[in-house]
């Protein structure tokens, strides 16, 4: 049976949910790391069709939203994240959104296959992250009634 201490409190949220702050935060690094490398490829386009004008659009809302949540968790004397704003975590989830959106037309530009197996492969995880999963403590025990221990025998 679980202790008080192992079992999250009813406000608490595991650390592979998507509503975790840590994990949101990672994400959005990831995101504006990848959103600027792609960016400088899209300057040399004289034609810009649909997938690039969705994916510029993107680009240029998510960036500066994932700067300021860059900015404001940069702090290195905040390690936790416990008592982090519910409006934050949207805003942070809503920029997320909107720079995968960026990145998908980004790779629909290129082929609407590429893009589409962004779509299924990102999709994958955020469903693998939205039901999280609890380790047992510790080794299960035997379903049945167990033996006491003999004593060993000593030797003379």
């Amino acid at each position: 049976m679980e202790s008080e201490q192992e079992r999250p409190s009813k406000g608490e949220v595991h650390y592979f949910s998507l509503l975790n702050p840590l994990l949101l935060n990672l994400f959005s690094r990831g995101l504006l790391a990848m959103s600027l490398v792609l960016l400088p490829g899209f300057f040399s386009i004289t034609q810009i069709d649909v997938p690039v004008f969705i994916s510029l659009v993107s680009f240029s809302l998510a960036i500066p939203m994932l700067v300021g949540c860059f900015v404001l968790t940069a702090n290195p004397n905040q390690r936790s994240f416990a008592k982090v704003p519910v409006s934050f975590v949207t805003f942070l989830f809503i920029s997320i959104c909107i720079d995968l959106v960026g990145i998908f037309s980004a790779f629909w530009h290129i082929s609407w296959i590429i893009g589409l197996e962004f779509v299924i492969s990102t999709l994958t995880v955020f469903i693998w992250l939205a039901f999280p999963r609890f380790e047992p403590a510790g080794p299960s025990e035997p379903a049945g009634p167990s033996e006491p221990p003999r004593p060993e025998r000593v030797q003379k």
